[in-house]
């Protein structure tokens, strides 16, 4: 976020952060890094990392590392030139308070999709709340209408690799968490 300005381009950010990790003792990237300013951050999955980061535009920043054996994933969004515009900021609280939601249901006994689904309700509620969806909580839920802004869910498991293996559910059931 330091480093970032108007004017450079995808892939000088993606080389402060490879160079940040190797800085740090990480050899290697867990995956190629995204680095998406404007609506490339709208692209699932983009990888070009080629375009100018310009004023006013928010960038996306997928990326991690490995390290002692183990790899890392994050995802931030912040403005390229340090300042949310009102619509941003009423966005970034929304995604803010659904992350604080989901870090809240994490507990050891809590089933594995209870921190999604308690950021879920709260990315749902927020899209009505901006207007951006029609309807009640339940029928955004019901229907998925929240699709076409949140099409992904908000993690994996990760450990040995960057989508590393394991089940979900045992006996068709959500696993639980434990400490």
């Amino acid at each position: 976020m330091r480093v970032a300005r108007a004017g450079m381009y995808e892939y000088q950010l993606e080389a402060e952060i490879l160079h940040t990790f190797v800085q740090h003792g990480a050899r290697q990237p867990s995956y190629e890094s995204i680095v998406a300013g404007g609506a490339n951050a709208c692209t699932l999955h983009y990888v070009a990392n080629n375009a100018r980061l310009n004023d006013g535009d928010l960038v996306l920043i997928d990326a991690g590392c490995e390290l002692n054996g183990y790899a890392g994933d994050i995802t931030r969004t912040f403005p390229v030139n340090g300042r949310f515009t009102g619509p941003q900021r009423d966005v970034y609280e929304v995604v803010l308070a659904a992350q604080l939601a989901a870090i809240a249901a994490i507990r050891p006994g809590v089933a594995l999709n209870a921190p999604g689904d308690a950021a879920l309700r709260i990315l749902a509620q927020g899209l009505l709340d901006l207007k951006l969806l029609s309807g009640t909580l339940d029928g955004v839920l019901e229907s998925g209408a929240y699709r076409q802004f949140y099409m992904h869910s908000i993690g994996h498991m990760i450990g040995l690799d960057v989508h590393d293996v394991g089940r979900r559910k045992l006996r068709g059931e959500w696993r639980l968490l434990e400490a």
